[in-house]
């Protein structure tokens, strides 16, 4: 009876890994065109993806208007497609590079966690 709950305790004290939430993203295939297709299929279901986007839509906009306000229409949506690109992608890294960074804080945690003497 006292192993039961000596195992009963240890399950309550040792951390157990978080695993990452279920993807609806296909796994890759080795086949290029098919995976290339997925992932423009599924690319808003990517994390920090649409977040990205609708920043660099509204700051593209932007910009291509006021642009437009002094330059062919050309030019504006050159400045339009440039800011759009840049604004998303910096905006897609810092989320990416914010994530890279919460897993590992939590990582550290969790060694942390087993390795601190348990307390009898």
């Amino acid at each position: 009876m006292a192993n039961n709950s000596d195992d009963a305790r240890t399950r309550l004290t040792e951390p157990t890994p978080i695993a990452p939430p279920p993807s609806s993203i296909p796994p890759p295939t080795g086949n290029f065109l098919v995976d290339t297709g997925n992932s423009l299929t599924h690319v808003l279901e990517t994390p920090c993806s649409r977040n990205a986007f609708m920043q660099g839509i509204m700051g593209g906009f932007g910009v291509g208007f006021l642009r437009g306000m002094s330059a062919p229409p050309i030019i504006a949506g050159h400045w339009a497609i440039g800011t759009f690109t840049a604004i998303s992608t910096f905006s897609w890294y810092m989320c990416q590079k914010r994530i890279a960074q919460d897993r590992e804080r939590v990582s550290q945690m969790m060694s942390a966690a087993q390795s601190k003497p348990k307390a009898n």
